[in-house]
């Protein structure tokens, strides 16, 4: 009877790990991987390494490194988020990227620089004199060879963090940690039209599916501010979605909004309709960034102080799959394939999934 009630609590605590997909392999990268975006064509994996100062690039089809890109460091000042105070540092430390007219364009933040650096990925287009505030970055291939790379470099606010680009492409925003601001830039002239005050810590952002609203998740206040793109002013604020709300995704139909809070270890679902959050689903420890599934079915977000990256089914809501990564995992992108490619910060690699070639399931669980 004892070991009934102990296996009956087990079953209501613990979640199944399906194995729908597996880990293909651990890849070593550079200092410190944050962020991590898949080219637009599926074919390369775009890694920001915060220590580094570096960009390491990597072929999604065989898991080898092409180049990297190493920035210029200047001296600046830094920020230690566990004693919350300023420490020297330096400048160019990449944090978050996206891409623009189909990969032509990557925007990559800055972290100690107050600025976005953007690369024109086919061509030398700011090499041209018209664009005064340019830097040279070193590109250094795996054979070797190292040549110089141009990028513009865009002011914003103080310590930038996610950048989020509108449908239309016409409209970059970049969410300003300790410059409590948004900095709206127009993609096509890449010059800052306005920068928008917010609360506290702003991070993740998305616009919705006409540009008309543009969502901020404010980490350090427990809800998501709403800006007017019109009038680009501050609208209303949204509760309900947990402690220290840190990253956003919308759908491709624009019904639907997803955070992850990553003190209150959960996702919540929010319709775009009347602003108002209608699920919540628990997950790992530290949920980080979330990344859809190529077919919107499933979203995963990175369990930082878990090590796991969960999987949760959009219809019922619920954890459907675990999965090991390394140490510390922060960012996650998607190949249109459905290949998963994870930085695990803490241990300076990545973690590579791919579905399963074969029908086999483990019967494991583990406890939430």
């Amino acid at each position: 009877m004892r070991l009934l009630i102990i296996f009956l609590l087990i079953s209501l605590f613990t979640v199944p790990v399906y194995s729908s997909l597996y880990e293909c392999k651990t890849i070593s990268t550079e200092c410190s991987p944050k962020g991590v975006i898949i080219s637009p064509d599926g074919k390369s994996a775009y890694v920001m390494n915060l220590e580094s100062c570096s960009v390491t690039v990597y072929n999604t089809g065989t898991g080898k490194l092409i180049y990297t890109i190493y920035f210029p460091q200047t001296c600046a000042e830094g920020w230690d988020y566990k004693t919350e105070s300023p420490i020297p540092s330096v400048a160019e430390k990449p944090v978050e990227g996206v891409f623009t007219q189909n990969g032509r364009y990557l925007w990559v933040s800055l972290h100690n620089d107050s600025s976005v650096a953007v690369f024109d990925m086919e061509g030398y287009r700011f090499d041209c004199l018209v664009y005064k505030d340019t830097v040279k970055a070193m590109l250094k291939y795996a054979d070797g060879t190292v040549c110089d790379k141009s990028y513009l470099r865009i002011a914003v606010g103080k310590t930038p963090k996610v950048i989020c680009v509108s449908r239309d492409e016409r409209r970059v925003a970049v969410s300003n940690w300790h410059g409590r601001s948004v900095s709206i830039i127009d993609s096509r002239n890449f010059n800052v039209i306005t920068t928008i005050p917010v609360s506290e810590v702003p991070r993740g952002m998305v616009f919705n599916k006409n540009g008309s609203v543009l969502y901020v998740a404010i980490m350090y206040g427990n809800y998501i501010e709403t800006v007017d793109t019109f009038l680009w002013k501050r609208k209303e604020f949204i509760y309900g979605v947990g402690a220290a709300p840190r990253d956003l995704i919308i759908d491709r139909e624009g019904k639907y909004i997803y955070c992850s809070a990553n003190q209150g270890n959960n996702i919540t679902r929010l319709d775009t309709s009347d602003n108002k959050v209608i699920n919540t689903v628990y997950v790992g420890s530290g949920p980080r960034t979330l990344e859809f599934s190529p077919d919107e079915k499933t979203i995963y977000v990175c369990c930082y102080r878990a090590n796991r990256l969960y999987a949760v089914d959009v219809k019922t809501f619920k954890v459907i799959d675990i999965l090991p990564t390394g140490v510390d995992p922060v960012g996650v992108d998607i190949s249109p394939s459905g290949d998963m490619w994870v930085t695990d910060q803490g241990d300076n690699t990545l973690s590579v999934f791919q579905r399963k070639t074969c029908a086999k399931n483990l019967s494991v669980t583990e406890n939430i």
